[in-house]
């Protein structure tokens, strides 16, 4: 925007209003060259038209939107106003022209308040397609008459910021506790279930695990969830870590976060349970898992199936060892609490040789897929 016409307080008044001290004043001082003081500064001697010109060359170019009007409200200058204002080529530019009548009938309390208590009146205004502006209106007293200087900022896109973070931070605060939910729920059942504080360690260590392994899942993919290969990998990896072990077949689908840790807890029960089941080759796969898109009720689900060779201990429900003492939560993790967690249901059984885990559940929310 233009420059002419604009009858603005020289530098001078703008740098005395500042703080500065004035020429005749710098002078008695025995100081003649420079002018300095509360970070600003001006050479002494300079044409105030010049000096004019750099400071509006350098607001135009900042992007802060500036307005200057004199007493009566007539607009004198403006720079940097937003590009849906309404600013006039011919005529006199008014406050519902250039910020609409919500804003303008609240701005023009906000100037009649400045001009009556010579002060800095603020105000963030927020309108009804919530857009955020932050005014700040003062009167500044020039050799002339006064004028009323405007500073208007768009707070909109750091609002929109501000309610997204805390968005984010109720949904992690919400996911954090029932996370813990389920770890203490977890520390419970096992505590209970185990014949030792060794037993009770070792078990409670890996179930804690997988559930870390889930959640970093989780966490990775900006609280979207985890692919269901991926999940079955950092599940497997650590108790087999033979890639021949295991084969995956079919869809590998996005889960919910919820998902992903329930199913996350289940993969680690069968992965413990094929842990010991050795009677198999070892250039053959031990563990086939198949995921199969199917519906429930008429809506998307998925239906994943675990199958690996079975055992006599397995066969009987009794293992060696420490973990005959909680065969029952061990089972029931795998047919109750986990698919009660993702509103599906599941089948623990043993047919033709080998140890079967079907668990089918709805498919919620928005998922990918790939391959």
């Amino acid at each position: 925007m233009g420059f002419d016409g604009f009858n603005a307080p020289r530098p001078h008044d703008l740098a005395e209003r500042a703080g500065q001290v004035s020429q005749q004043e710098h002078r008695k001082s025995g100081r003649d060259k420079t002018v300095s003081k509360r970070g600003a500064w001006q050479r002494m001697g300079q044409d105030g038209t010049e000096i004019q010109s750099y400071l509006v060359t350098a607001l135009e170019r900042s992007g802060l939107c500036i307005t200057v009007q004199n007493a009566n409200r007539d607009y004198l200058y403006i720079a940097n106003m937003f590009d849906d204002a309404d600013i006039p080529s011919d005529g006199n530019p008014t406050d519902v022209g250039l910020f609409g009548p919500e804003i303008a009938d609240r701005l023009k309390a906000l100037k009649d308040d400045a001009l009556a208590e010579e002060g800095v009146k603020q105000a963030e205004i927020v309108t009804d397609d919530e857009r955020s502006l932050d005014f700040t209106v003062e009167m500044i007293k020039t050799e002339g008459a006064p004028v009323l200087l405007t500073r208007v900022l768009d707070l909109s896109e750091k609002r929109t910021a501000e309610r997204v973070t805390k968005a984010l931070l109720r949904e992690v605060s919400h996911r954090s506790k029932n996370l813990l939910a389920i770890i203490q729920s977890l520390a419970s059942q096992t505590a209970r279930t185990s014949g030792s504080i060794g037993s009770f360690t070792e078990k409670f260590r890996g179930r804690l695990h997988a559930l870390s392994q889930a959640q970093d899942l989780i966490t990775d993919s900006s609280w979207r969830g985890a692919m269901l290969q991926e999940l079955l990998h950092d599940q497997v990896e650590r108790y087999l870590p033979d890639a021949r072990q295991i084969e995956f077949k079919g869809a590998n689908v996005r889960l919910a976060p919820n998902v992903s840790m329930h199913l996350g807890l289940a993969l680690h029960e069968l992965v413990m349970k094929a842990t010991r089941a050795t009677s198999f080759a070892m250039d053959e796969a031990l563990v086939t898992v198949r995921s199969e898109k199917t519906t429930i009720g008429g809506k998307p689900a998925l239906e994943i199936t675990w199958k690996m060779p079975d055992t006599a201990e397995h066969k009987d429900g009794i293992v060696e060892g420490d973990e005959a003492d909680e065969p029952d939560f061990s089972q029931a993790l795998l047919e109750k609490v986990v698919p009660a967690s993702v509103q599906g249901r599941a089948k623990y059984c043993h047919e033709n040789g080998n140890l079967i885990y079907i668990i089918e559940f709805p498919l919620n929310d928005p998922i990918d897929t790939q391959g």
